[in-house]
């Protein structure tokens, strides 16, 4: 009994001896910045002596929020691979770049809300971090945490949360009078001395929502490493289109490129805003031909469906009232049938009654040529900025139209 006591204290003080040799770095966070749930469980191990040894590592993760009274245990991480990771003399690095070399990586999440939030965000929440890293002997079942280990370290890190972006101006769905519009967003804090600001408008197509426009369209304009909040459309910049919707957004980021160390690395994204949209007024040409047109058609201006064929087209209007002209190959037709869609959803049917410009009653007469109808709108509780489709069918050939109402 004797020699066993003597054995197990020998195997203890050589650990503890070896324990000198073998430090533990802890690795370093960004306070306010971008921290991974990987950045927790890596570390810089570098030894001393001139022995090779084979070790284990566990990981121990305790968590705490301002509003917690003490921290508690989230999680446990081992590194671990059969006959154990090799430490020699010099440096070895425990990063996600490394695990897949070094052995295998097993994470065991003991509170389910602390690990829904690492499944949902690419950066750890704000809190404090208590961290404890073991290397031990492979081979042995005791656990680490009651003393059989080569070196640990433990540590306190802490991650901070950034105020909320928001967009200013151009308010949402505002329509442009200007040129070089002056855009504008809150200023995060606390202020990060490595991070700045991105401006990104993608222009929207057909009946496009905002993040589909950013997922598939080519970026429009792009302003990169701003510093203030303040930011005015340069007048080197292509103009914006008449008559088009813009989306747009802004974009917190930490340096990278040629600010980092290893300069291909991409900026990594902080915090970033909702998507805002805004159109552009149309060009003072377009509306002194729509005047002309109006005094020759009885105060109303007629739209041709025909040069609509383009799917991504809409046709803006000021008011609830849809002109259009049909010209018509075949036979007069007593009737045709219409509908209205939003996106795919189909708000109403109906057979047409509006007025042909070409008779003094109302009728639904589609005669041989040209014809003229008034659609009213009014009564179909249609949304304003929202883009619509109308589907027109005369028997003999369905045509299509998007239109957006936009009162002025």
């Amino acid at each position: 009994m004797a020699k066993l006591i003597n054995i197990s204290w020998l195997l203890i003080t050589g650990l503890q001896l070896h324990s000198q040799d073998v430090i533990i770095q802890p690795p370093l966070f960004n306070s306010f910045g971008c921290n991974e749930f990987t950045q927790t469980y890596s570390a810089t191990v570098s030894n001393f002596s001139q022995v090779t040894f084979n070790v284990n590592a566990l990981v121990e993760i305790f968590y705490s929020t301002a509003n917690q009274n003490g921290s508690a245990k989230v999680a446990e991480v081992t590194i671990r691979t059969n006959g154990g990771i090799s430490i020699g003399p010099g440096v070895t690095i425990f990063d996600k770049s490394t695990f897949q070399t070094l052995g295998t990586v097993n994470v065991n999440f003991q509170d389910r809300s602390f690990e829904s939030m690492i499944r949902d965000a690419k950066c750890l929440p704000p809190g404090s971090y208590e961290i404890c890293f073991y290397l031990y002997p492979e081979g042995n079942g005791e656990s680490p945490t009651q003393g059989n280990f080569l070196t640990r370290t433990c540590y306190v890190r802490t991650a901070e949360n950034f105020s909320p972006l928001l967009l200013v101006t151009p308010f949402d769905r505002d329509t442009l009078s200007v040129d070089l519009p002056l855009f504008s967003w809150t200023a995060i804090t606390p202020v990060n001395m490595s991070a700045f600001y991105t401006i990104e408008i993608v222009e929207l197509f057909g009946r496009q929502t905002p993040f589909e426009a950013f997922r598939s369209n080519p970026v429009f304009y792009k302003g990169s490493r701003l510093a203030s909040n303040i930011h005015q459309y340069p007048i080197i910049s292509r103009p914006f289109n008449p008559c088009s919707t813009y989306a747009w957004r802004v974009i917190y980021n930490s340096r990278g490129g040629f600010d980092n160390s290893a300069f291909t690395k991409p900026d990594d994204i902080l915090i970033d805003s909702k998507l805002w949209t805004f159109h552009t007024a149309c060009d003072e040409e377009d509306e002194d031909d729509d005047d002309e047109v109006v005094e020759e058609n009885l105060f109303r201006v007629y739209h041709d469906i025909s040069d609509f064929n383009n799917p991504t087209a809409v046709l803006r209007l000021n008011d609830y009232e849809l002109n259009l002209i049909i010209d018509n190959s075949y036979q007069t037709e007593e009737g045709f049938e219409f509908k209205i869609f939003s996106d795919s959803d189909l708000i109403t049917t109906a057979t047409c009654c509006s007025y042909n410009s070409t008779d003094a009653n109302q009728s639904s007469v589609v005669s041989y040529g040209e014809n003229k109808f008034v659609f009213d709108l009014d009564e179909l509780g249609l949304e304003v900025r929202k883009i619509y489709r109308i589907v027109i069918d005369d028997y003999k050939l369905k045509r299509s139209l998007n239109f957006i109402i936009e009162l002025k």
